[in-house]
């Protein structure tokens, strides 16, 4: 049996390790859910597929060109996105 310290350990290293390896898409689920759950809803479900199911590997690629593909119009167009606040 292990202990409690000896435990806590364990679930930081691998919380380090899972840091490491999947620090943008934490940073793309930490700004997509603050602004809508339509998207990170989605994107937590193909994360656990792609940590949980065999063929997880195999789909990060493609899954990655398919939420690419429809950014790169909008990042290449007209600059920077501009935010109006208007206040009724």
């Amino acid at each position: 049996m292990s202990s409690p310290i000896q435990r806590c350990g364990v679930g930081l290293r691998h919380g380090l390790f899972c840091l490491r390896c999947c620090w943008a898409l934490m940073l793309v689920m930490f700004a997509v859910g603050i602004a809508n759950l339509a998207w990170s809803a989605p994107l937590a479900l193909l994360m656990l597929y792609e940590k949980t199911d065999r063929a997880g590997d195999r789909i990060v690629r493609p899954a990655g060109v398919v939420l690419i593909l429809p950014g790169l119009p909008v990042m290449l167009s007209r600059g920077p996105m501009t935010f109006e606040h208007h206040h009724s």
